[in-house]
């Protein structure tokens, strides 16, 4: 299955919010391997947007980058931002199987959740 590195990010809330939810074992087994998969993606992201921000970031007196208030501080933020945007339309596969909606059971899922968790779920 192909996602994108956003749908990857947007959906990490509702991955820890499910991941919490009672379901029956074949879903939850099912979720499991999709988290462990899903968890080795964002790490890869989280590096790359890393890399992406060091790159675009004012470097300080001690070569350091420029941090205020928790956030980098760029040189150009329109590059940083287009290639940003790059990063999160990036295609990943993930070789993994959706999971049906009869599979979650009696789970109660918050439909802001369920928003971001489309791609992984099929009637």
């Amino acid at each position: 299955m192909k996602v994108t590195n956003r749908q990857l990010v947007g959906s990490a809330e509702a991955f820890k919010n499910l991941i919490g939810l009672k379901m029956p074992i074949k879903a939850s087994f099912k979720l499991a391997k999709i988290v462990r998969i899903v968890e080795e993606e964002l790490t890869d992201y989280k590096t790359a947007l890393k890399s992406l921000q060091l790159k675009h970031a004012i470097k300080g007196e001690d070569d350091e980058p420029v941090i205020i208030e928790n956030q980098y501080v760029f040189e150009d933020v329109a590059k940083f931002n287009a290639e940003y945007a790059e990063l999160l339309g990036f295609e990943v596969s993930l070789d993994i199987e959706q999971i049906s909606l009869e599979d979650l059971g009696d789970a109660e899922i918050e439909p802001a959740h369920l928003v971001s968790l489309l791609w992984l779920l099929k009637d």
